[in-house]
């Protein structure tokens, strides 16, 4: 099953156990359910920069996450240090111009990004699965395994 935006920061946040504030007030965006489950997740997630609203002023929390949203957030919400100078082969699909390209540079550089298929496609929707492989291999990683 594909991964909401929202969805995807539940996980993220539980599985590094960051502290989220569950008290929000109101929502930050007016495509936002009052008294939603998310609400928390998504106002943590903005505070801390991991994730922001469109240019249209909404936030999308129904959206599918593709990759590049997914490893942005995933990285950020990690603290992880994204190199923005791009050193390494980086797959067909993705050009070193491309905003997204220095966190797929880290998801290669880690190997927590397997390619699995040529050209990448960075716009493809996250699974369950590739939420949660992701996950546990970002934790080995920060375990030293």
């Amino acid at each position: 099953k594909e991964v909401l935006r929202v969805e995807a920061l539940k996980m993220i946040f539980e599985v590094l156990k960051a502290p989220v504030n569950k008290q929000v007030a109101h929502p930050l965006f007016p495509d936002l359910q009052s008294g939603a489950w998310y609400l928390p997740y998504v106002k943590e997630a903005v505070d801390e920069l991991v994730a922001q609203g469109y240019p249209d002023g909404t936030f999308k929390p129904t959206a599918v996450v593709n990759m590049v949203e997914f490893y942005k957030m995933l990285f950020l919400a990690a603290k992880t240090d994204i190199n923005p100078e791009i050193i390494v082969d980086l797959p067909p699909g993705v050009h070193k111009e491309d905003w997204f390209a220095p966190y797929i540079q880290e998801a290669l550089r880690t190997n927590i990004l397997d390619i699995q298929s040529d050209p990448l496609n960075p716009g493809r929707p996250m699974t369950r699965g590739d939420v949660a492989l992701a996950l546990h291999k970002l934790l080995l990683l920060k375990n030293g395994n």
